[in-house]
């Protein structure tokens, strides 16, 4: 009986992780395939779209005043890049905490 509720438990995490990993990927994924949204799916496709909302108003900032091929667009695709890889790593890791600073923005996915 307990071997069984272990078992779950740690199925629930293992696809907590890989939902979580997919909002990452592409946030709309886990709202429409996931079975159970779980707060921490939620919470975690909330900070994807805040990071890839960031990231294309960033882009077309950059693309307006000309600095795309600058080293300033180099150095703000490498920070979305890294900001990423701490989602990912948080996902991981089983955390649900925000981004660096973007992930205090706001709570769109409810």
């Amino acid at each position: 009986m307990e071997q069984e509720k272990n078992n779950k438990t740690e199925k629930k995490a293992a696809d907590n992780e890989m939902w979580g990993i997919l909002a990452y990927i592409f946030f709309a994924i886990p709202l429409i395939f996931a079975n159970e949204k779980t707060s921490f799916i939620k919470y975690h496709t909330n900070q994807s779209f805040i990071l890839l909302f960031s990231f294309v108003i960033g882009n077309i900032l950059l693309n307006i005043l000309r600095f795309d091929t600058t080293p300033i667009g180099l150095l703000f695709r490498i920070f979305g890049i890294a900001i990423f890889v701490v989602g990912i790593v948080n996902v991981s890791q089983n955390k649900m905490k925000p981004l660096p600073i973007i992930g205090e923005w706001g709570n769109f996915i409810k």
